[in-house]
């Protein structure tokens, strides 16, 4: 069984499919939109099956390494907790504290951003042209 996460994006994808499929039938959408919709559904239908085979891969190698025939192992799946994390009821942005963690990052990634500009700087060469006039004008003689 595939992993959960992907599952249900697949399921997504292909409720997303349908509903561009029949925008189209309507005359709201473009043929390119559901060839664009056919695109994303089936790359991730190879990304899960490309999961897939990878566990099946990792069961065998362990398998091997334990000593045991790789048709007779596996691993029990563990259906993980959604990744989606819970934020607390207040903005951080309502309290002094939150507004200063928030301008103090807002000025490291500033800093981070002119760090990046001086490095793609210093790939260009360093070229000073100057320009003067001399009073007296240089007189060459042919000889």
């Amino acid at each position: 069984m595939p992993s959960a996460t992907l599952d249900e994006t697949v399921a997504a994808y292909r409720d997303s499919l349908e509903i561009t499929r029949v925008q189209f039938r309507a005359g709201i959408a473009s043929d390119e939109a559901v060839a664009q919709a056919e695109t994303q559904l089936e790359a991730t239908e190879a990304q899960d099956t490309n999961l897939e085979v990878a566990r099946a891969q990792f069961e065998h190698a362990i398998a091997v390494l334990l000593g045991r025939p790789a048709s007779t192992f596996s691993l029990r799946r563990r259906r993980q907790a959604s990744p989606r994390q819970r934020f607390p009821s207040g903005c951080p942005r309502s309290s002094s504290s939150g507004a200063r963690t928030w301008r103090g990052a807002e000025r490291r990634m500033a800093q981070a951003n002119a760090q990046i500009g001086i490095a793609t700087a210093a790939f260009f060469p360093n070229v000073t042209l100057t320009g003067g006039r001399d009073s007296s004008p240089r007189r060459f003689s042919t000889g």
